[in-house]
Formats: structure tokens, C-alpha cells, sequence
């Protein structure tokens, strides 16, 4: 039997590697509505925004993310009870349109993870937020879209859309072997500010 700590620095010096590997950077151009993936067009976006409506029918929209800090595991639960409370501040989403900027935004949001069990693994499971717990700054909008209406109706949007960006965010992390014999995890819980893992030596086969 073993058991690791592993601590919210530990995390979040794995985390900031990540990010500038290129976590987190994702062009969508489709989304995961109603358990089908379903391409993104001005006309969908139209729905919310009406200012997409300029643009022909069917014309293709990209969701452009790019975090411009690290995400920070701060040693608390999860705003829903989730293992580790995860911040991620300053994330950009640009909709881009015929290659140019249509709406550019900063998001601040607050959301859950938990980590499940694999074999000698663990893979993060990041949880959608509350629309609550985002919170948007506009720094574009040559598409003139009503201030007001993009900061009612955008925490809600990207809650909708998240589960499409989550998958992205999911991560495999390797748990160290010892004298040739893989840890298989048990159990994970928190304690205090440390994420613990119990588990048992696996025999590898022969």
C-alpha cells in the first residue's frame, strides 16, 4: 500500500507546464449540443446576438480560446463539492468570422475537478461551471452587439458550450512506479490543501 500528497503547488506547477504546452488552446468550430456535435455558424450565434445576423446564411463562426494565464488550484472543494476548486482568470474567446475579430472577450470563471481512477493513472475531470461563476470583460466589439445583452446572456452561453471545451481539458497523469511495480490508485480525497492518493502495488504480468 501507498499513499501520495499531492500538493495545490504541485498542481499548479503541472498546470502552468500544460498551458504553455498548449492546454486549454482550442479553435472550436463545432459544439456538443443536445449530445451531437453540431457545426458553428454566425446563425447560431445569431440567436443570442442578433448583430450575426449581417452575415450570410450558414456562414461558418470559430471559437478561438487562448488562456493568457494559468489556471490555479487553490485547495478548496469545488463550488459543487468537487475534489479541487480550480480559478481560471484572463481567458480569451475571440469569434472570428472571415478570419477578423467579430467579438473579442476576457473571461474569468470559477469551476470544479475531480480525478478519476485508471490504471496506474489518474485522469482529470473538469466539471462545467455555473453561470454564476463566470464573469466577462468585453474588449472587442466591432460587431456593435448590445453591451449589456453580451454581459446578461454570455456566462450562460459559455456554460451551454462548455462541455465541448472540457473535453479539451482533460488530462491523463501518469502515477510513478516503484522498483518496477505501478501504483494502482484506490481512493482519492482531499486533505486540508493536499489532493491524497491511496492505492496498491499492481504485480505487472508476465
Amino acid at each position: 500500500d501507498l499513499g501520495l500528497c499531492l500538493s495545490s503547488t504541485l498542481m499548479n506547477q503541472v498546470l502552468k507546464l500544460q498551458v504553455e504546452g498548449g492546454l486549454l488552446a482550442v479553435d472550436m468550430t463545432e459544439a456538443n449540443i443536445f449530445g451531437g456535435l453540431t457545426p458553428l455558424t454566425t446563425d447560431l450565434i445569431a440567436l443570442f446576438f442578433g448583430s450575426f445576423n449581417r452575415f450570410p446564411s450558414g456562414t461558418p463562426l470559430t471559437m478561438r480560446i487562448r488562456p493568457q494565464l494559468a489556471p490555479i488550484v487553490d485547495g478548496r472543494p469545488g463550488p459543487a463539492g468537487e475534489l479541487a476548486n480550480l480559478e481560471l482568470g484572463h481567458l480569451q474567446v475571440d469569434f472570428v468570422v472571415n478570419g477578423q475579430v467579430r467579438l473579442g472577450l476576457v473571461i474569468n470563471l470559477r469551476m470544479g475537478i475531480d480525478l478519476a481512477m485508471a490504471d496506474g493513472a489518474l485522469v482529470t475531470k473538469v466539471r462545467p461551471p455555473k453561470a454564476a461563476n463566470i464573469s466577462v470583460a468585453i474588449v472587442e466589439n466591432p460587431i456593435r452587439e448590445s453591451e449589456q445583452r453580451i454581459q446578461t446572456l454570455m456566462p450562460g452561453l459559455l456554460a451551454f458550450f462548455f462541455p465541448s471545451f472540457s473535453a479539451e481539458a482533460e488530462q491523463r497523469v501518469e502515477l510513478p512506479e516503484l522498483l518496477g511495480l505501478s501504483l494502482d490508485p484506490k481512493e482519492v480525497v482531499l486533505a486540508g490543501t493536499c489532493i491524497e492518493v491511496y492505492g496498491d502495488f499492481a504485480t505487472p504480468a508476465p
